[in-house]
């Protein structure tokens, strides 16, 4: 793919957005212990979010994606706040405010997502932020 030599990998993410598919969690399984068992290295990440998350599903990371009205993005300032402090971690790779709010971009969404980032970056000692790995 253009790289002459090879390079390091250390994340690879299974899926985007597919977590309620029928399909997903059987296939996701067979991807984690395949990659695993060559790689033990490299950090898996599920687009399933932590409440879907269970033993028999593990995962290193778990992708997050907000896409809400500038108040709802306000209150998700805080989203992290009291979850619990241990692994797997959550890496917020996707969030914008949408719909009515947004128009040619306003102030008030700019301010709601710069809350948003703060609540992030608050907790970025147990979560990873804006597709960035803050460990």
């Amino acid at each position: 793919m253009g790289h002459p030599e090879p390079f390091q990998l250390n994340y690879i993410s299974i899926g985007n957005q597919e977590c309620s598919m029928h399909y997903y969690k059987e296939n996701y399984r067979k991807f984690y212990s395949a990659i695993k068992a060559s790689y033990l290295d490299i950090k898996i990440i599920s687009s399933c979010d932590r409440s879907t998350i269970s033993p028999i599903d593990p995962v290193d990371l778990y992708d997050v994606h907000v896409y809400t009205s500038s108040g709802d993005m306000s209150s998700k300032s805080r989203m992290f706040d009291s979850t619990p402090r241990g692994r797997p971690k959550a890496i917020v790779s996707e969030y914008a405010v949408t719909g009515n709010d947004v128009g040619q971009g306003t102030l008030v969404a700019s301010l709601a997502e710069a809350a948003f980032l703060i609540g992030l970056e608050r907790n970025r000692f147990f979560y990873t932020t804006s597709g960035l790995v803050l460990w």
